[in-house]
């Protein structure tokens, strides 16, 4: 009896602990974290942005704030900003937001929680690159491209892009249109995938042995990783494999690529 009364009282004991230090963590997990230093002062350089009675988009909307206007940040919750407007009023706005916001000096507000796929949602963007055909019939054929994209969410976007390529008696161009998904945009080195589709167009064949490509549509698919240099920088190294339609059978491509994209 002795033994098992005092079983039970390590029990109880072990089960008030595990009581405390849950609480203590979730306690913990919510807590607002208030600057110590003095409020950061930002200027907001989207159209607006709402400002929330607390921090989540359930709460309701108390304000908006208008493009160029200055507001101070008080405390952040993971995702969000507790922020002071000019006329004294304060509430909550979200994190990607505050990232879309620059410093009285005019540098980019670079914020705890505020990561990477956040500068890029709602982000129009614009790039150069260049790379080789490494398999298929234009082996060894250089090529650059110019690109146009829109990111609609922090992850995923479109794109469209415009290229030539030309190698030994070889010229000519290609155009297509993209989706692409980058499921981990947070990380600074982020790994995506590409899928596409367009049209190819053998302007100057080789003379003794023409290729069989002429002026083809393809679908691609790609593997890549994008490095962040920053906010709106981005350096991208990348691999594509092109399926070829051709009059007598479909031909596969594939090219090794590398360039960089900014964000506004």
């Amino acid at each position: 009896m002795a033994r098992s009364r005092k079983s039970c009282v390590t029990v109880c004991a072990l089960i008030v602990s595990i009581s405390l230090f849950s609480t203590a963590t979730l306690a913990e997990s919510f807590a607002v974290d208030r600057t110590a230093d003095a409020p950061v002062s930002l200027r907001v350089i989207d159209a607006y942005a709402d400002v929330h009675s607390g921090p989540g988009r359930g709460y309701p909307v108390l304000y908006a704030i208008e493009e160029g206007e200055l507001i101070e940040i008080l405390a952040r919750q993971p995702g969000w900003y507790e922020v002071r407007l000019r006329n004294g009023h304060t509430g909550w706005v979200g994190a990607a937001q505050i990232s879309r916001t620059i410093q009285t000096t005019g540098e980019p507000a670079d914020l705890p929680t505020v990561s990477y796929g956040d500068y890029l949602k709602n982000s129009f963007r614009v790039g150069f690159s260049s790379g080789a055909f490494t398999r298929g019939e234009l082996k060894s054929a250089d090529f650059w491209t110019l690109n146009g994209g829109y990111r609609a969410i922090s992850w995923l976007g479109v794109e469209a892009e415009y290229g030539k390529f030309y190698g030994d008696e070889l010229r000519g161009s290609f155009y297509g249109f993209n989706l692409l998904v980058e499921p981990f945009s947070q990380w600074q080195v982020s790994p995506y995938i590409l899928v596409g589709a367009g049209n190819m167009d053998v302007g100057t064949q080789p003379k003794l042995v023409p290729v069989e490509i002429k002026k083809s549509d393809f679908i691609q698919y790609a593997v890549g990783a994008s490095y962040y240099l920053g906010r709106n920088f981005v350096v991208k190294l990348e691999y594509r494999s092109y399926d070829v339609s051709t009059d007598s059978d479909n031909i596969g491509l594939g090219a090794w690529k590398i360039g960089f994209n900014t964000f506004f």
